[in-house]
């Protein structure tokens, strides 16, 4: 669907959304608060492959992950659909338990808002949490000790999972 030449993008992604939760929690994924206005080519190319990607790979080899997504906007958005700001682009973290360690595993991933197909080298937009954290005023894993925090947050991962 459109927004004046923009997808409705989905923060919280319709497939993974109906695969675990059902159809009604499927159908909420399209409520307003759950879409920004996202370019197409970014929407049904990158991000999608992204979501995809967390589906049907880091599923089935970590178990369980948590996806945490959003948009990043400039104060104030130089571009507006409507009242809506534009985001300049998305971030993503996502993170698993690994047993093995005995501890948390995060990557963090930043996309540009752009018309942007296919990458398969995901690598490319994969920055530290601490970035994401800047840019967005979050804080990812604030019950983590700090010295736990920042082993986890400071560096980017070496390579997209």
């Amino acid at each position: 669907m459109c927004i004046r030449g923009y997808d409705r993008g989905h923060l919280a992604p319709n497939y993974a959304i109906s695969v675990c939760y059902g159809e009604e929690a499927q159908r909420e994924t399209f409520l307003l608060s759950n879409v920004v206005p996202q370019l197409h080519a970014l929407n049904a190319g990158l991000w999608k492959d992204l979501e995809l990607r967390i589906m049907k790979r880091y599923v089935e080899r970590y178990g369980v992950v948590w996806v945490q997504v959003g948009p990043v906007l400039k104060n104030p958005s130089d571009t507006k659909v409507g009242r809506l700001p534009v985001p300049d682009a998305f971030w993503m973290v996502i993170s698993e338990y690994e047993a093995e360690q005995n501890g948390i595993r995060a990557i963090a991933y930043l996309i540009p808002h752009n018309e942007i197909w296919r990458d398969k080298d995901l690598t490319h937009y994969v920055v530290s949490i601490r970035k994401i954290e800047a840019l967005t005023g979050l804080n990812f894993f604030p019950k983590l000790p700090a010295k736990t925090q920042d082993l986890l947050e400071t560096s980017p991962a070496p390579r997209a999972w």
